[in-house]
């Protein structure tokens, strides 16, 4: 693993354990996304880019989703998996083309730089340059120096590997011009490099080395940077040329070992190629076929056409040379096909070019002609088209409204024998509770406090030291309270006789214990509200306090009540050990909450951890 990365990712981890907002964790998955793929941790690059991608769309930040996708497009790239990085990029430009802020215009155009060169890799050049051409005048509006300068050097080095020396060269003169001008942009080195190179094509070797210099004096104000690989690599093309063979190869292995600090495969494919290059110089063709064939696989293992080619070429010339005509015959069969297919790819652009530019040069009469017939053809093919268009669509809004309505007719009446069936139910229970609570204090109630006055006269009259009798007599006391305890709750009198508000606090008083302290608030509460809604209201409060009580272990219950027109909010909050909701729907009761809270149009919301239990109701209490 690389140190330097590795440093970058253990400080992005840590920056993000303390991220507060999700646009930062988003900046800080993408940056660590960024620095896997350097360190070639292809699959937690993408695993982290993703991440970030579905927090964008989760919050709906779509600059930052765009944000994130040319990252992924990035990543991708590094990868060598140029399809994906296209697609990502590609939808980078959906998302923002139609942006006029300065952010999304540079992140547009550097999406525009970033696709030319997947396109490059995939042997698309054409398509390459007219991207890199497009992004210009973007970065020239914005006065981006740095990537305008850049991007000239793109454009120059398309040109460069074209073997178009003097188109080249005067993009790379302007690009030089302007990173000189400007010591903040980034990337001189490259820029030196790429010209350093041109210089070695034209065989202007005092030029080479002036280059050569700015490069280094450029690398050395860096630091540490993976760009010193690219820099012993072309050096060593310039020992190569200049006949110091022992010097380039000693370069090429140094560019090599760069890998263990900074893995690049492009990077790794430069130091081959000019390894290759300086056995070919030599006449050690069998050595050049080495590195040759190492290319080779490189570039069938990261699926790049371009290097593909190049590679197919040489090793055909290659075996040629060492006289392995059989092989030299299947390297150049396998390279006029790959070549052949890319090349078809590229002439139906090219033809649909020059299509376009050959109907726009037509004589304006013949142009006339057709758009005139053309549009005679097409009123009539309107004329008919459009009625029967109209027609279908008036049938079409016709069957789509039918069906509209009859869904709704059934799903009003499921609802409506819905609120039937459970409203039949909240009043047979209502009814049945009612029943019990009389029977229980009337009559069973009744007979216990007759049965104790008698024992109590008895007591008092035949046996007044027995105290066996008078702890009887106490303890059926209890129970006879006890019993219209019950009865009570049951049918609370407080709440058909003072409303609504004088029954709940009086429930959470009579809940109370020594270790449990139950607090009430209310606040506006109408008295007005209909009976049968002031019961369903108190059962549900009586419900949860119940299940507070026993289940919570909490030492306070806090019960609020308010009113704000038609809608009773209800929260009840305690510091017990919380619960599963979802585990213990039954058995805590919950069914009949929600069957009471549906009933009255409402929704719920629980809120349970080892802190504690809140419960949020909001209810219809309209008449």
């Amino acid at each position: 693993m690389a140190q330097p990365y590795q440093q970058q990712v253990d400080s992005l981890h840590k920056l993000l354990q303390k991220a507060t907002s999700d646009t930062t964790r988003i900046r800080l998955l993408r940056g660590l996304a960024l620095a896997y793929a350097q360190m070639n941790e292809g699959e937690k690059a993408i695993r982290i880019g993703n991440e970030a991608l579905s927090l964008c769309r989760q919050k709906h930040l779509k600059f930052e989703e765009a944000r994130t996708r040319y990252s992924l497009g990035t990543v991708y790239l590094y990868l060598q998996n140029t399809d994906s990085a296209i697609a990502h990029y590609s939808i980078t430009r959906q998302l923002i083309e139609n942006e006029s802020g300065p952010d999304a215009k540079k992140l547009y155009a550097r999406t525009l730089g970033n696709l030319s060169n997947a396109y490059s890799l995939k042997g698309f050049e054409g398509i390459s340059l007219q991207l890199l051409i497009s992004a210009l005048p973007i970065f020239e509006e914005m006065s981006d120096t740095g990537s305008y300068a850049i991007t000239l050097h793109n454009i120059a080095n398309k040109f460069l590997n074209a073997n178009e020396f003097r188109k080249a060269y005067p993009y790379f003169l302007k690009s030089v011009s302007l990173i000189e001008k400007d010591p903040s942009v980034p990337g001189k080195a490259g820029v030196y490099l790429s010209v350093a190179y041109l210089m070695l094509e034209l065989d202007s070797m005092d030029r080479v080395k002036h280059y050569l210099d700015k490069a280094e004096q450029a690398l050395t104000a860096v630091g540490q940077t993976r760009e010193w690989s690219n820099y012993y690599a072309y050096k060593a093309s310039y020992y190569t040329k200049s006949g110091k063979f022992s010097l380039a190869d000693s370069l090429c292995r140094k560019a090599i070992a760069q890998q263990a600090v900074y893995p690049d495969r492009m990077n790794l494919h430069n130091a081959y190629s000019m390894l290759q290059e300086n056995f070919f110089v030599q006449r050690r063709y069998r050595e050049a076929k080495v590195y040759a064939a190492l290319i080779n696989r490189m570039a069938r293992e990261d699926n790049i056409p371009t290097f593909l080619i190049a590679s197919l070429h040489d090793l055909s010339d290659l075996s040629k040379k060492t006289g392995n005509i059989t092989d030299a015959y299947r390297y150049l069969s396998e390279y006029t096909q790959l070549k052949d297919s890319i090349d078809k790819k590229e002439a139906a652009i090219k033809l649909s070019e020059m299509e376009m530019q050959f109907q726009s040069s037509r004589k304006e009469q013949q142009i006339f002609e057709l758009q005139s017939r053309a549009k005679m053809q097409k009123l009539l093919l309107w004329g008919i088209v459009i009625p029967l268009i109209l027609v279908i669509l008036f049938f079409l809004y016709l069957f789509k409204q039918r069906k509209v309505r009859t869904l709704q007719q059934l799903q009003s009446l499921e609802q409506r024998q819905q609120i039937e069936v459970t409203q039949a139910l909240l009043t047979g229970e209502e009814k049945e509770r009612h029943r019990l609570a009389r029977d229980l204090h009337d009559g069973l109630g009744g007979m216990l406090a007759g049965v104790k006055l008698n024992l109590s006269r008895m007591a008092e009259e035949e046996a007044p030291q027995n105290t066996t009798l008078h702890s009887a007599i106490d303890q059926l006391g209890s129970s006879v309270n006890e019993l219209r305890r019950i009865a009570r709750n049951m049918m609370p009198e407080s709440l058909l006789k003072s409303g609504l508000q004088t029954a709940l606090k009086e429930l959470c008083e009579n809940s109370m214990s020594p270790k449990v302290q139950i607090i009430f608030h209310a606040f506006n509460i109408n008295v007005n509200i209909p009976s049968q809604i002031q019961i369903i209201i108190y059962r549900m409060i009586q419900e949860i306090l119940g299940n507070a009580v026993k289940h919570s272990g909490a030492s306070w219950i806090m019960v609020q009540c308010s009113q704000a027109e038609d809608t009773f909010f209800i929260t009840v909050e305690d510091n017990g050990k919380g619960f599963d909701a979802a585990q213990e729907y039954e058995g805590m009761g919950l069914h009949n909450i929600r069957s009471r809270v549906t009933f009255l149009k409402g929704n719920i919301h629980i809120d349970s951890s080892d802190n504690g239990t809140i419960i949020n109701i909001e209810l219809n209490v309209a008449a």
